[in-house]
């Protein structure tokens, strides 16, 4: 199948990273470590083990992937972008 979508249309897939929730984790504990790390993102839930952080630009969400430090210490296990 051939989609042709604008490139505005995805823009928000290059700033976006898909984690896994740590099993003790939960969603509410994601929102409060966000805010508590001071991250400029966006927490969307996806599943019960995986959510959705989409960064205000790709260079923060860069960033982030190279030093993803407390927060995967804290909340989550995997990120995949």
């Amino acid at each position: 199948m051939d989609v042709d979508i604008p490139t505005e249309e995805m823009e928000w897939l290059l700033k976006s990273v898909v984690a896994k929730m740590r099993d003790d984790a939960s969603l509410e504990a994601v929102r409060e470590t966000v805010k508590a790390l001071n991250l400029d993102t966006s927490v969307i839930p996806l599943s019960s083990c995986n959510v959705l952080l989409v960064f205000k630009e790709a260079s923060k969400r860069d960033e982030f992937l190279k030093h993803p430090g407390e927060f995967m210490d804290i909340v989550c296990s995997e990120f995949n972008s």
